[in-house]
């Protein structure tokens, strides 16, 4: 018998044929989410050095093509809101809906502390430090209540991608401040996972908000305050349209360079104001406007390109 012209016959019957799709589409689905699970980059280590209070974020690139970056630190708070009006005034502060969550909630937010003033670029395959000075009113006290964001991307206006670790620090906000980013079960879930507050948080620090413990009480006397001041920009608004007898009741007392250097922590304004406030005299006033305006500028100047026209759309992975 010739066996030479014998070969296997495979009937491709509609069963087989489905099942060998299904096995196709099935490695393909592991194959791409083990690329997608696999981290891009990576952060190696966290240095303090106390005496500089400097904070020194390692991080690696697992990829051969340059990356953007993008690295922050943020002080974890957390605050139990008890009762629908205290959950309903919680979340009418960081514009969320206040349907979601049950009434006793406990509000994870987090203080921006430092910040890359603009995406760095990391070269393939190697390794840097991202270094953040502390802000004068963050004190360090050890414990572990600190996170390092970095957002990554080829494009730097277009870094959709986050690595998120919590670091082995404890930082005490001195200052007080807004919230930067929301709740973490209704902002990371509820509206996709988008930062909320990116956009304000990318300004310079000098030019933050420092919430309504904070603010400045503008005056004409003793007894009526015309408006209150929660930022340069705005303190220096309201002086370009308050009465000459508002600047003549806070400069004897020192106020404005006051709370530019206690809240603020702009101490080279500070010191410009004080002189000025010392001094006295005619022009007094002007120039105090001048010296706000002219810092106000500077620093919004120094902010990202594009971070006051279109806020970059960071997002946190889940």
């Amino acid at each position: 018998m010739d066996t030479t012209s014998i070969s296997p016959t495979i009937h491709l019957t509609p069963t087989l044929v489905k099942a060998a799709s299904i096995a196709v589409v099935g490695a393909v689905a592991v194959y791409y989410g083990y690329k997608k699970r696999q981290s891009v980059v990576d952060v190696l280590h966290v240095h303090v050095d106390p005496k500089t209070k400097k904070i020194a974020l390692g991080i690696r690139n697992n990829k051969a093509e340059n990356l953007f970056v993008h690295g922050s630190l943020r002080i974890v708070r957390e605050r139990k809101e008890t009762g629908e009006d205290a959950r309903e005034a919680a979340f009418s502060e960081l514009k969320l809906p206040v349907h979601f969550g049950a009434a006793t909630t406990v509000q994870v937010g987090y203080d921006l502390i430092a910040e890359d003033g603009r995406p760095s670029t990391l070269g393939g395959l190697s390794v840097n430090n991202l270094t953040y000075p502390l802000p004068p009113d963050v004190d360090l006290t050890g414990g572990e209540n600190v996170r390092a964001f970095v957002f990554y991307g080829e494009d730097p206006e277009d870094m959709s991608r986050c690595i998120d670790v919590t670091l082995p620090l404890n930082l005490r906000n001195l200052g007080g401040g807004g919230i930067q980013a929301a709740q973490q079960n209704l902002a990371f879930v509820c509206a996709g996972g988008m930062c909320v507050g990116e956009k304000d948080s990318r300004q310079h620090y000098y030019l933050r908000d420092v919430g309504k413990q904070n603010q400045f009480y503008i005056k004409s006397n003793n007894r009526e305050t015309i408006a209150c001041a929660r930022s340069l920009d705005e303190l220096h608004n309201y002086l370009l349209s308050t009465p000459a007898n508002v600047f003549a009741f806070h400069a004897p007392s020192y106020d404005f360079s006051n709370w530019v250097n206690s809240v603020i922590g702009d101490k080279e304004l500070a010191n410009q104001i004080s002189k000025i406030e010392h001094d006295g005299g005619l022009n007094a006033r002007a120039k105090t406007i001048e010296a706000l305006g002219s810092r106000v500028r500077e620093l919004k100047a120094a902010a990202p390109v594009g971070a006051s026209l279109r806020p970059y759309k960071y997002k946190f992975r889940r």
